[in-house]
């Protein structure tokens, strides 16, 4: 979780790649373990959106 909060821009996308190279050159592993942690928190806002309002 801590790669993936470091590896975060701003608004939520992809900011800084933990191997060299682009988005084609990382683990499949990491990329798809990235998109869980992804939908979680989606998830978790739209909860949490929902208790609010």
């Amino acid at each position: 979780m801590r790669l993936w909060a470091r590896c975060r821009g701003g608004m939520g996308g992809l900011a800084l790649l933990p191997e060299a190279g682009g988005i084609n050159q990382q683990p499949a592993w990491l990329i798809n373990a990235f998109a869980v942690l992804d939908a979680a928190e989606r998830r978790f806002d739209e909860l949490d959106k929902q208790e609010q309002g």
